[in-house]
């Protein structure tokens, strides 16, 4: 399992609000498919997944504000999914 964190997104930028999740736990995610919609300062943006595997939980609720760094999701990893079962 690994943890999807939020990235640094410009220096000086510190809290970005979660728009809306895109997925919901049990949803199988690929490699640069969009996990869930951001906004700061006006802009809107989503965040994009750099791994394959199924979410496992969503850590924070919609229009919620999250820091860089935070936590906001699980995700169990394809070849772990494979190992385990």
């Amino acid at each position: 399992m690994t943890s999807i964190i939020i990235p640094e997104i410009e220096e000086g930028i510190e809290k970005i609000l979660l728009v809306q999740w895109y997925k919901k736990p049990g949803d199988y995610i690929t490699v640069g498919e969009s996990l869930a919609k951001f906004s700061c300062e006006g802009i809107e943006f989503d965040l994009f997944s750099e791994k394959e595997g199924t979410l496992k939980e969503l850590n924070v609720a919609e229009d919620t504000m999250v820091k860089i760094g935070d936590l906001i999701c699980y995700l169990i990893l394809a070849m772990q999914f494979q190992k385990n079962y």
